[in-house]
């Protein structure tokens, strides 16, 4: 097969775009569209769906896309010579919560020892996230949601985080227990936004007890959240790891509510099609190695 061919299909699917692939390759659009021509003829698959002005990629065409890719991939390291094996860049879409202790934190160290391989962080929400993946948009997904499982990913590491209510060591409610949850919702409440995982666990059980929360603030960095309750305003519902730093210092304190017992779970998971290169396998090993809880917490 001529390599030629793999890579106009690669632009094209970039692209989404016959004469965007042309242009930027230095070919004429007739000669694009019969290079793709010929590649569907040699492969016996429809790559892209025709509609109009419009083109889409077929199911075969994502399937192929990925290969071809790696077989690009693997023909540049082929060409270049590279001596350096663990260099290149490495795509993450990020749960936003895991921003701060798995890149902020940590990055520096990984940079040190992988000083040629650079990471993109993308975050979102954990929909959107398999819809990059799935799409090959990026090449890690690390959520912070419910336990996830389906046949087309390959978890790499996961991990049991608790969540709880938490409030500043001065808060009204401090020293009480067993709160319970009517008593809780009458005061003032900051949360992360509406359907981000921990979030929608909890407003989903609060439903299910005819009870809501309307929060006084939303906001969506766990870190500024956890900084105003420290100034005794409102109370929050986090993962243990963003309090934790708190919790040590006494600014922040775990609210006794038994009625409501929830967590998540980190999960870092990769297409299981996706192939693992040596900068992509030293990426997850370090995101696989950085722990959020601690061995002694419940």
């Amino acid at each position: 097969m001529d390599t030629k061919l793999i890579q106009t299909f690669i632009t094209v699917a970039e692209l989404n775009s016959f004469s965007k692939a042309a242009k930027k390759l230095g070919y004429s659009q007739p000669t694009v569209s019969q290079q793709i021509h010929q590649l569907e003829n040699e492969l016996h698959v429809p790559l892209f769906e025709r509609v109009g002005h419009t083109i889409k990629l077929t199911e075969q065409g994502h399937q192929k896309l990925m290969m071809a890719q790696a077989i690009h991939h693997e023909m540049q390291v082929f060409i270049t010579q590279k001596e350096d094996t663990y260099q290149g860049s490495v795509h993450i879409a990020m749960a936003d919560s895991l921003c701060d202790p798995l890149i902020t934190k940590h990055f520096q160290q990984f940079h040190e020892e992988y000083p040629h391989i650079d990471w993109i962080i993308t975050t979102g929400g954990t929909f959107d996230m398999y819809s990059m993946i799935d799409h090959n948009q990026v090449d890690i997904v690390c959520t912070l949601d419910d336990h996830l499982y389906d046949m087309t990913h390959l978890v790499t590491n996961e991990e049991k985080i608790p969540c709880h209510f938490v409030a500043s060591s001065h808060h009204p409610l401090a020293n009480q227990k067993m709160i319970s949850v009517e008593q809780l919702i009458q005061y003032d409440f900051i949360l992360t936004e509406k359907n981000m995982s921990y979030r929608r666990k909890l407003d989903t059980l609060l439903a299910q007890k005819q009870l809501e929360i309307k929060p006084i603030l939303e906001f969506a960095s766990t870190q500024d959240i956890c900084e105003i309750i420290t100034q005794n305003v409102g109370i929050s519902f986090l993962p243990d790891f963003v309090v934790e730093p708190y919790i040590e210092k006494h600014e922040i304190i775990y609210l006794d509510i038994p009625e409501i017992q929830l967590h998540v779970w980190k999960q870092i998971f990769i297409h299981k099609e996706k192939w693992i290169s040596p900068v992509l396998q030293a990426t997850i090993d370090y995101l696989s190695n950085i722990h959020l809880q601690k061995k002694n917490s419940d």
